[in-house]
């Protein structure tokens, strides 16, 4: 006889019937209605029936010519209660005990012939009163264990079932008995179809070697190992789940019967996913961490130059000015000295050589040029130290227009060839909870990938650009930025993918694929947002960011105040 599935009703219910099917005492259980749903062979002669007669009739129709017992059954049945028991039941010349047992869908009866007990009461002696009561505490202990164990089994499987890791156990054949909750999500099958397959690794359920498309080498596979002895623990091993692969750490081990023989391997599994990707998260952060340190330090560096080469500038714009005035005052001089036309003509030709009228209008111009020229430096500067600013582990109330503006700022190298960036922002959003640097970097990453896009429609030509548009707004409670483009657009299929960890549609050494899986990762998971996108092939892209504001109109009536 085999160990039965746990998952099958049915064939658990038959397993149980063969056990007791050949009893010496009758086995009857009824439902909550009184209607029976499994007997014996005993019990079922009882009532001068096969057992397929009695299964499925009630209580009352079967016990109709036993007065006693259908009283009873009456009465547990109007009050609810399955609790009595009869000690001499007359049944055709027999004398038998009853003994109920409640069960949580229903009762179970128990008929045990006692009919030499009683046309032998007379004559027993005392010590055979005592034998057959200890007999029948014997009986009923035995079955109070036996209901004990399958209680625990039951728990045991519950527990089991509900653990947070994979639980998958084997026989020594290499088929799975039992798989767990988690198992069968990992797997991506039903604990019957877990059953019905091969080990793990192979047809069933193909393994890779993690991070390729190499198939895991079938001899070092856990179960099999387990199987033959052996005690492991492996950490690359990718388990394939329709269309995606799940990282998973496995421990597995024999377990062995009292004659120190394998019977079964325990396999414990659990999913890598998450843990790999906060990995990523945390190398990422601190590579951004070190590059935002980096810019800070090259803008410190940057500004003391940039500010003495704007005040010389501002200086030499003042001081021509006034060497100007003082060349023309000269002029006007030498005419009322009235000096010679011949020395005027001199002055004339060397001012002429010197070219002295072209630079008196235009190094004033250059001037005015470089003065903006370091305008532009400083604010890139302004730009690069408020982007790299550390990050904090708390929000704060962060103003998303001037976090746009900035990223734009420092962005313009990724965008100034191939597009024009236009903003739309609504002044009176109010200031938005968050963490500043992440934000930022989400911000970042979407006008990167908009340029890209739109770069691979315009191709190398001078004439085509596309547009980046970025718009902020406020609705209920909820702050939005959307960021729009003109670029390729996406495909159905790369829609749905779009956020999936290491997904990307570039080409090798132009992207990793994690920047947009961060991102929904810092608006999603870090500040209890959404993103999402609209986007079809050759129409551009949309990405709509929205942000929770817990207190939206205080927040405007602050910064109208």
């Amino acid at each position: 006889m085999r160990w039965p599935s746990t998952k099958d009703s049915t064939e658990l219910k038959e397993f149980l019937i063969t056990l007791v099917g050949d009893a010496p005492f009758g086995i009857l259980v009824a439902d909550l209605d009184g209607n029976c749903t499994m007997a014996n062979r005993r019990a079922s002669r009882l009532f001068q029936r096969e057992p397929g007669e009695v299964v499925d009739r009630s209580l009352l129709d079967l016990s109709s010519d036993i007065p006693e017992l259908r009283s009873r059954i009456e009465t547990s049945l109007r009050e609810g209660r399955f609790v009595y028991q009869i000690e001499e039941l007359p049944l055709r010349d027999e004398y038998y005990s009853v003994r109920v047992q409640p069960l949580l869908h229903g009762q179970l009866l128990v008929f045990d012939d006692v009919t030499r007990q009683v046309h032998g009461r007379q004559a027993q002696s005392k010590l055979t009163q005592e034998l057959a009561a200890a007999n029948r505490d014997l009986e009923e202990r035995q079955r109070r264990q036996t209901e004990l164990l399958e209680a625990k089994r039951q728990e045991l499987f519950r527990f089991l079932d509900k653990m947070p890791v994979a639980v998958l156990v084997t026989e020594a054949t290499g088929k799975p008995v039992f798989s767990n909750e988690e198992a069968q999500r990992i797997l991506g099958q039903d604990r019957l179809a877990i059953e019905r397959s091969c080990e793990l690794g192979q047809d069933g359920f193909p393994a890779f070697v993690r991070g390729t498309d190499k198939r895991y080498p079938e001899r070092m596979l856990p179960v099999g190992r387990a199987l033959a002895g052996e005690s492991v623990t492996l950490d690359d091993i990718e388990i394939q789940n329709g269309d995606r692969r799940i990282p998973i750490h496995t421990k597995a081990a024999p377990i062995k019967d009292k004659d120190d023989q394998i019977v079964f391997a325990l396999t414990v599994f659990e999913d890598e996913t998450e843990k790999l990707r906060a990995q990523r998260e945390r190398l990422q952060s601190q590579k951004l961490q070190s590059v935002g340190q980096l810019a800070a330090g090259v803008a410190h560096e940057i500004n003391t130059p940039m500010q003495y080469i704007g005040d010389n500038a501002h200086f030499l714009r003042t001081a021509m000015a006034n060497v100007v005035q003082m060349l023309d005052f000269y002029e006007q001089v030498l005419i009322r000295l009235g000096a010679g036309k011949e020395l005027l003509a001199d002055v004339e030709a060397k001012a002429k050589q010197l070219r002295m009228r072209f630079l008196s209008s235009k190094i004033p111009k250059a001037l005015d040029a470089m003065i903006e020229g370091v305008g532009a430096v400083s604010h890139l500067v302004r730009s690069m130290k408020e982007f790299s600013h550390p990050g904090t582990d708390d929000k704060v109330p962060t103003d998303i227009n001037a976090a746009i503006q900035t990223t734009v700022t420092i962005s313009r190298h990724e965008w100034k060839y191939v597009a024009d960036v236009e903003t739309d922002l609504d002044e009176e959003i109010p200031l938005v909870p968050c963490l500043p640097g992440e934000l930022n970097q989400v911000i970042l990453n979407l006008i990167i990938n908009a340029s890209h896009a739109i770069s691979d429609v315009v191709g190398e030509s001078e004439d085509a650009r596309g547009k980046i548009m970025i718009s902020t707004r406020s609705e209920d409670h909820w702050a939005e930025i959307r960021i729009a483009d003109t670029g390729t657009g996406m495909s159905e299929r790369v829609r749905d993918k779009i956020f999936d960890p290491f997904f990307t549609t570039k080409k090798v050494g132009h992207g990793t694929g994690q920047g947009l899986a961060i991102a929904r990762s810092i608006i999603v998971d870090k500040h209890g947002g959404s993103i999402a996108v609209e986007s079809a092939e050759g129409e551009g892209a949309l990405f709509v960011i929205r942000l929770p504001i817990p207190s939206m109109s205080a927040e405007r009536d602050e910064r109208r105040g």
